[in-house]
């Protein structure tokens, strides 16, 4: 196994971002955000932080990333987000990098099995939709969307693997 400095690990999570912003191309649109997002849906580990300590190794749960850019991320949560800043895992332990990032707004969403991925109203309460769900599948299971929560967070700066305790 190849061990990467911080300054390659970093320079490695740069040149990702980059790469998969270069790949989005041009598109129809406008952004307004201040950073375009590239979309990645691909799985990755985040660790909520409450309190003042960093999460340990064991406290990460696999998330789906939907997007990346230079200032920021989101991903997919069953429930919305309680706590305010999160570590993200990037990339493959032992070589991934980690990032402190503040949730910085969150949504409920519906998520169809195909990926799509549909913005709902916030005062729609989970029994909402459920009920919504089940109204839209009409007994046809595959059709059945899942509530989600699309959390947006924005990067603070890098953690180095040594400042996260042992669990």
């Amino acid at each position: 196994m190849i061990q990467l400095t911080p300054s390659q690990a970093d320079a490695e999570f740069y040149r990702l971002v980059h790469t998969l912003l270069q790949a989005r191309g041009s598109r129809e649109g406008t952004e307004r955000r201040a950073h375009e997002r590239t979309p990645v849906w691909a799985k990755q580990r985040i660790a909520p932080i409450w309190g003042d300590k960093l999460p340990t190794r064991d406290q990460f749960q696999e998330v789906v990333c939907l997007d990346i850019s230079v200032s920021g991320f989101a991903f997919l949560n069953q429930k919305p987000p309680d706590f305010r800043f999160v570590v993200a895992e990037f990339g493959i332990p032992p070589h991934g990098v980690y990032v402190l990032a503040e949730v910085v707004h969150y949504r409920p969403v519906l998520l169809w099995d195909c990926g799509a991925i549909e913005p709902l109203s916030e005062n729609v309460s989970r029994a909402g939709l459920e009920k919504q769900s089940s109204d839209w599948d009409q007994g046809n299971n595959f059709l059945r969307p899942e509530p989600m929560f699309q959390v947006g967070c924005r990067f603070i700066r890098r953690i180095e693997p040594t400042e996260l305790p042992s669990g």
